[in-house]
């Protein structure tokens, strides 16, 4: 017993690792399993959360159909809702990819195709509108990129640590900034659409890695007590 608690004590002392790791990706590759099936995904739709009988998984696709328009916000987060303990760090790496497509917009002109990434002090936020993807800015403006929303594409955010993040649109990188939203909250969350804005959306994949929990390295001084000792 003594053996075993001093390895944990020299393990956890021991130095770290930390880099981006998978967290969760989201493929949609068995028909009719929905992404809530997985226990750390909730669905989003506070006010009516029978609403994800929009949603549906076939073909490898998440195809959510929101149209004309649905109360409230639908989608789903990580870890939980809204996103609180998802182990993201302030000071490490993350991002956050989606390969999508909108099929058809109502009850307004943007906020479709929405994904954010809150590390416990930024918001990280990219939308669609009807003619473009944008991603949030310092000062309150976006980074626009027009699109043909209606044909697929990547939809990129990484960060290296603090509030600076990247942004990308089919692996061109089209803008670095900190975004002047700050939060709390800590994990990742996608959506069809805002309150009273319904979309047809197909998405291909999700996937969000972030800095994991430090890694413990087997200390020097343990291992040389383990060969003394064997």
């Amino acid at each position: 017993m003594l053996r075993i608690l001093c390895l944990c004590s020299l393990v956890l002392f021991g130095s770290t690792t930390a880099s981006a790791q998978v967290v969760k990706s989201l493929e949609f590759d068995q028909d009719g399993v929905l992404p809530s099936a997985d226990p750390d995904i909730q669905f989003r739709n506070g006010a009516a959360p029978g609403n994800e009988v929009y949603f549906s998984v076939a073909g490898g696709l998440l195809i959510g159909n929101t149209l004309p328009e649905v109360n409230n916000y639908v989608g789903y987060t990580y870890p939980s809702q809204p996103p609180l303990g998802g182990g993201v760090s302030s000071d490490g790496p993350w991002s956050i990819e989606a390969r999508l497509r909108i099929l058809g917009t109502g009850g307004g002109t943007k906020r479709f195709g929405e994904m954010s990434v809150f590390n416990g002090s930024h918001k990280f936020n990219c939308f669609h509108t009807t003619t473009s993807v944008q991603f949030s800015r310092s000062n309150g403006t976006k980074i626009e990129v027009p699109l043909d929303v209606s044909q697929w594409h990547v939809v990129r955010m990484e960060g290296a640590g603090g509030g600076r993040f990247d942004a990308y649109v089919d692996g061109v990188l089209v803008g670095s900034d900190i975004p002047s939203s700050t939060s709390s909250y800590n994990g990742f969350l996608f959506q069809n659409n805002t309150a009273n804005r319904g979309a047809h959306i197909e998405w291909d994949y999700v996937r969000f890695a972030s800095s994991p929990q430090a890694t413990p390295v087997e200390s020097s001084s343990w291992s040389s007590m383990k060969t003394r000792y064997r």
